[in-house]
């Protein structure tokens, strides 16, 4: 089951229910804005799009207003590990020309793990963080995220 989520609303459209497409059922804690300062807030990680194998998250950069994709957006992810908090559960992603990403980690089950967190910055616009909540049984998370325009 892949769950479908959308950060903000403004370049997303909702899906019905009976479109037959995954409902919105993960959700997001603590999204923020980062502030003017990225350097100071984001993470570093070392960049890779796998900390482990299962578990997909997948999705697209955009910025507000406007909606276009944000090409070359930086995504520093990371999972607790069994053992806490460590660089092998640490990870980042750019974002493609159409403003899409892609990472992997090890499912809820393999690190107990009940959360991921994912940072964005991107020339431009204002950071933003999220922690995102997994859903039980689920293989994998359809992330869209918007950025907002300095």
């Amino acid at each position: 089951m892949l769950v479908v989520f959308s950060l903000a609303t403004a370049c997303t459209p909702q899906i019905p229910a009976e479109s037959g497409q995954p409902s919105a059922s993960g959700s997001v804690c603590g999204a923020s804005r980062l502030g003017e300062d990225p350097g100071a807030a984001l993470q570093t990680a070392p960049p890779r799009a796998s900390v482990g194998h299962g578990y997909v998250v997948a999705g697209a950069v955009r910025s507000v207003p406007g909606c276009a994709p944000v090409v070359g957006a930086s995504i520093v992810y990371w999972v607790q590990g069994i053992g806490g908090y460590d660089d092998p559960h640490r990870g980042s992603v750019v974002t493609d020309a159409q403003g899409r990403y892609r990472f992997e980690l090890d499912p809820l089950s393999a690190t107990g793990a009940d959360h991921f967190h994912i940072q964005v910055s991107a020339a431009g616009h204002v950071p933003t963080s999220l922690e995102y909540l997994w859903v039980p049984g689920s293989d994998g998370a359809a992330l869209d995220l918007e950025l907002a325009r300095r």
